[in-house]
């Protein structure tokens, strides 16, 4: 096998130099010489150059437009790049370790590829539907490992402290933007951090997933220690002021609460009650006491009111009504995966103005037809039942925790898809699908060979 492995290397290696050798970016050198190190540490360990791809890719997320590879009109950004990597390596690695790829819940992913495929030909941009398929490609392999993974317990502890010390290098970012004020400013919001990510509702989706490993950690370990880590991941959290994230966190912890932890959600939810009214009774104070408005601290605003006048809400309804009536000039087809972008430019004036869907499921049904929706929708949903099987399979309330905090992320995500670009943030679902896989565990722990441990 490592005799196969020397020409491959060779090559690549080869086409680095020379390519490293020709490029002026400093930016594009570093982050090819970053990739060639990934590279050959897969020919190393498969395993370690996995970990480590899913690791840094939320770190690299800010430049995922970078182009760092053109020739004429055909061009490949850090986005498609990482994507292709993520691509041939996650499929070495189940070649090679023979993974299974007979995973429960996963019976409609053919059905949704099938659609994404086909629509490559009608595209008006073949180059770019194969990108996002590849895109889609990378994230499920991704889930077919982790869920493997967690035949093998090393393997599993490994990804999953991973993924938690690489989020705190955009969690640090973030308070380094909170405290010098150079968050995003927009609208009536200001300093909304975002870390390392290209936009702050990215890292509030992003600290969802972090959250719930950290909490599925707590409850399997009682570990008390972990309860410290819930404020340096709280606070950006709170600041990136994005409600779906907020939304997705409170639909986690509802699922969990109601699935195991009923009395805590009870007590849970009449503390959020509170909660509000007394935010209600400080706000009559403080006007009628101090003649002073709570409504203009930022955060207080966005949890309490909605400004007619700039609410994302009533833009993002106004998009909606503008787009869906494409969905029926090819309601079965489609117009090629990744065209709404372009579907979109068309119809808007300002060039300023955002062309994402901030819908997933409008996005699809524009792009692969509402049969294709259809068939990410149901994926989602196959792979919902199979973690409620689990659930209410095994026996011991530790067993069912993960298969129930899977049941909750899966939740959240469907719901925060209804307002927000979750597919398009590729960084979001590598980790995201990543945990899926780990959280989605097999009942029957069997070993992996002795050459994967």
């Amino acid at each position: 096998m490592k005799k196969f492995f020397i020409p491959i290397i060779i090559l690549v290696t080869s086409f680095f130099v020379v390519y490293i050798l020709l490029v002026d970016s400093a930016f594009i050198k570093i982050s090819m010489l970053l990739l060639y190190a990934l590279f050959i540490a897969f020919f190393i360990s498969p395993e370690i150059s996995i970990i480590a791809f899913i690791s840094i890719r939320p770190l690299l997320d800010t430049f995922n437009a970078y182009t760092v590879v053109s020739y004429q009109n055909f061009a490949l950004n850090l986005n498609a790049i990482l994507g292709l990597a993520i691509f041939l390596c996650g499929l070495g690695l189940i070649i090679y370790r023979k993974m299974s790829i007979k995973i429960p819940g996963l019976i409609m992913l053919p059905f949704f590829l099938f659609f994404c495929i086909v629509s490559v030909f009608y595209s008006q941009h073949p180059i770019i539907s194969l990108e996002e398929i590849l895109k889609i490609l990378g994230i499920f392999i991704l889930y077919i490992i982790a869920y493997n993974w967690v035949k093998n317990s090393q393997f599993e502890k490994n990804i999953k402290y991973a993924i938690l010390a690489s989020s705190s290098i955009p969690i640090l970012v973030s308070f380094w933007q909170l405290i010098t004020q150079s968050g995003l400013n927009y609208g009536l919001l200001t300093n909304r951090v975002y870390g390392t990510f290209v936009h702050p509702n990215s890292l509030g989706f992003f600290l969802v997933i972090i959250i719930a490993l950290l909490l599925a950690e707590y409850l399997l370990t009682k570990n008390k220690k972990i309860l410290y880590l819930f404020i340096p991941v709280g606070i950006p959290f709170i600041f990136t002021y994005t409600r779906g994230a907020w939304i997705g966190l409170a639909v986690v912890l509802f699922v969990l609460g109601i699935m195991l932890y009923r009395k805590q959600l009870l007590i849970a939810l009449a503390i959020i009650s509170l909660l509000f009214i007394s935010l209600q009774v400080a706000q009559f104070i403080a006007v009628n006491q101090f003649d002073y408005d709570l409504r203009k601290i930022p955060l207080y605003a966005r949890l309490m009111i909605r400004n007619e006048e700039d609410d994302s809400i009533d833009w993002r309804i106004k998009v909606w009504k503008e787009m869906s009536p494409l969905i029926w000039q090819a309601p079965f087809t489609g117009h090629g995966l990744g065209m709404y972008p372009y579907l979109r430019s068309n119809q808007i004036i300002n060039i300023y103005e955002a062309t994402e869907a901030h819908n997933d499921y409008l996005r699809l049904a524009i792009e692969i037809g509402l049969l294709g929706t259809a068939a990410y929708v149901l994926l989602w949903l196959s792979i919902l039942r199979k973690n409620l099987r689990t659930f209410f399979t095994v026996k011991s309330k530790k067993e069912k925790i993960q298969p129930a905090m899977a049941c909750g992320l899966i939740a959240a995500f469907l719901i925060m898809s209804i307002a927000d670009n979750i597919l398009e943030a590729t960084a979001v679902m590598w980790v995201f699908w990543t945990v899926l896989g780990l959280f989605s565990f097999s009942l029957s722990k069997k070993p992996l060979p002795k050459d994967a441990e």
